[in-house]
């Protein structure tokens, strides 16, 4: 995953973001909290569920921010731009009975990639631009799907197909761009990363240095992108830091 700080205008009156390099770990939940004790020293954003108030404040002590995780895509109570805003600010108010004072500093939604033109993207880009106008304090850190990146230097991206639409949004509206790329043991294309985060690069990401450059999907266990049993769990982002380095 690669994170791009769009400094977005009106960033300065918001919660206070943790210090760059912004290191972020996704998937959190109640119930996975014995296995994360030791990624909490290792991270400064951690993106998931919980009901846990208690938690959220003690990382917040630790200079770490728990973004709430959301969903982009179109469901039941969900389908105009506002009833989209309404479900993320809820999110971000949702003070958990009153033992969380103010809610959540931020929520991460997941994930975008409509076209250009289409109607999920006229949706996507007006729910940021609601969500930002009622609840200016906030962060909002926002999932892209790799053909954002893609489009235009990829044959695999239909050509003519865009997404500057949802990257100005995200750039208007937003704080961290959270751009995803699948990579698989057996065939990870780490030398994509360097030119499809170069096209987004020059357009859309006001300060988009190379500390912003924090991958990875690991992919363990069962998990679809696990398929080379003799690659360890260490040795795929060992492999994967030179070209993040770029």
């Amino acid at each position: 995953m690669l994170t791009v700080d769009v400094g977005c205008s009106g960033a300065d009156e918001r919660r206070p973001m943790p210090p760059a390099p912004h290191v972020l770990m996704y998937g959190f939940s109640d119930q996975s909290l014995p296995l994360w004790a030791d990624t909490f020293n290792c991270v400064n954003i951690v993106t998931g569920t919980t009901e846990d108030a208690g938690l959220v404040q003690e990382l917040r002590a630790k200079g770490v921010m728990f973004a709430y995780h959301v969903i982009a895509a179109k469901a039941p109570g969900r389908e105009t731009p506002t009833e989209l805003a309404d479900y993320w600010c809820g999110a971000l108010e949702n003070d958990l009975g009153g033992a969380l004072p103010g809610g959540f500093d931020a929520i991460a939604i997941d994930e975008i990639g409509s076209p250009d033109g289409s109607e999920d993207s006229a949706r996507i880009c007006e729910a940021l631009k609601l969500t930002r106008e009622r609840l200016p304090d906030r962060r909002i850190f926002v999932g892209g799907g790799w053909r954002m990146g893609a489009a235009g230097v990829s044959e695999y991206v239909p050509e003519g197909t865009t997404y500057d639409d949802e990257l100005w949004a995200v750039l208007d509206h937003c704080d961290l761009l959270l751009y995803e790329m699948y990579l698989r043991e057996g065939n990870p294309q780490f030398y994509t990363w360097v030119p499809w985060a170069d096209n987004l690069e020059p357009t859309h990401a006001r300060d988009s240095g190379e500390d912003n450059l924090r991958p990875l999907y690991l992919a363990v266990e069962a998990f679809p992108g696990r398929r080379l049993g003799q690659v360890r769990l260490q040795g795929f982002p060992r492999r994967a830091a030179p070209h993040a380095r770029q």
